[in-house]
Parts: C-alpha cells; sequence; structure tokens
C-alpha cells in the first residue's frame, strides 16, 4: 500500500508565500496468512493510541489537543502526545472466539507490537542508530466495546546546536470506546515521561517532564 499527501508550509510566520510539499504518508508492504497474523514492513503509524482510526471515522472535524499538540500558528506551540509515522516492520492480529474468521462478532482481543526507527516520517534521516519499540493489546465485545491500552519506549537525540540533547521517552496510554445503537463514546488518557541531558555531558542534571492528556468525545 501507498499513501501520499500534500502539505502547504509557510515560510515563516510573515510570509505571504506558502511551499508545497508532497511526501509519503503510509507506504508499507504486508503479509497477512490469517486474521491474527499480519506482518508489516514500511512506514506507518506505530501502535499507540486509539487515535490509529481514520480521518473519517472521527466524531469531530479533529482530533484531541493532547493526541496532536497545538501548531505554531494556533496559539503557543505543544508537541501532542501521539505519535507520527515513522520506519519499521510490525506484527498486528485479532481473535474473536466463537466467530467466523475474519469477522467481529462477541468477545475477542487484538494486538499489535512494532519495533521502527523512533524517528517522525519527516524527517530525512534518523536521529540515532537506536530503535523504539511500541505494543498494544485491546479487548472487544464485536464492534459495540473495546478496551484497550498500550506503551511505547523511544531514545531520541535532538540535533541542536551547540550540543546535541539525548532523550529517554517512556510513555503508555489507556482507552474506552463504546459504539450502541447509534451512539458513540470515547475516552483516552495518554502521559508521557521524557527525561532529557546534554548528550555529551553525563554529569549534567536531567531535565524531566511528564505531560498528561486525556480525550472524551460523545
Amino acid at each position: 500500500q501507498f499513501d501520499a499527501a500534500s502539505t502547504i508550509n509557510r515560510s515563516d510566520a510573515t510570509s505571504p508565500y506558502r511551499d508545497q510539499i508532497v511526501r509519503a504518508r503510509d507506504a508499507f508492504i504486508s503479509y497477512q496468512p490469517a486474521s491474527f497474523f499480519n506482518f508489516q514492513v514500511g512506514q506507518f503509524k506505530p501502535p499507540f493510541t486509539s487515535n490509529a482510526q481514520s480521518t473519517a471515522e472521527l466524531l469531530f472535524i479533529d482530533r484531541s489537543v493532547g493526541s496532536q499538540g497545538v501548531s505554531t500558528f494556533a496559539g503557543f506551540p505543544v508537541n501532542g502526545l501521539a505519535l507520527d509515522r515513522e520506519v519499521g516492520a510490525q506484527v498486528t492480529g485479532q481473535v474473536f472466539f466463537g466467530a467466523e474468521d475474519g469477522e467481529r462478532e462477541g468477545p475477542g482481543v487484538s494486538y499489535a507490537v512494532s519495533i521502527t526507527n523512533g524517528s517522525p516520517s519527516q524527517l530525512t534521516f534518523n536521529d540515532n542508530d537506536q530503535l523504539a519499540y511500541h505494543a498494544r493489546a485491546s479487548f472487544h465485545f464485536g464492534d459495540y466495546i473495546s478496551v484497550g491500552g498500550g506503551g511505547y519506549f523511544n531514545n531520541r537525540t535532538l540535533l541542536i546546536q551547540p550540543e546535541p540533547i539525548q532523550e529517554t521517552i517512556l510513555a503508555y496510554t489507556a482507552d474506552l470506546a463504546v459504539n450502541i445503537a447509534g451512539v458513540k463514546m470515547l475516552a483516552a488518557l495518554m502521559q508521557q515521561r521524557t527525561a532529557s541531558q546534554f548528550q555529551d555531558h553525563a554529569a549534567t542534571p536531567t531535565d524531566e517532564k511528564t505531560p498528561l492528556g486525556t480525550a472524551r468525545a460523545l
């Protein structure tokens, strides 16, 4: 599967000119011999939050602020807690007990684990030679109720002057989705712990941040 998108960016905050950029979004190859096993390699969104749902399935016109953050043009810039697309490999699957293969009826479970480069897809190169690890599991009752959770670990390097900064990120999420008789509800909790220090100065005190985000929709 290959999916591309075009974005229009400002060259700076006051410029009337725009730069149009076309880049790959989802680009991967997958092999699925059964519903409980799907192997995928390429560029994709790592399994973490329930916000992996498509834009067409959103209850509102945009995702939650805690998930996507705040852009420079919308206010004080804040990074979101959800993950962007990354390059790597993942294994996913689902099993619904007592249902035909591929059907979503009755109780069931789904899972996803991945190993990626840990860098957003818009970066030309990886920031270091370390990998990121993600995992997610959900318990379902058909398409009516889903309770899930996930987490990831990533060591990344911020290549800034005069000295790079090393960040260690540990994050987790939990969510509940209900879709009964035309009524949809979503509740999610996300937290991220980031410890950062200058790369070449191990004695430098570590700066820690622990943002917490929530999302509720009905």
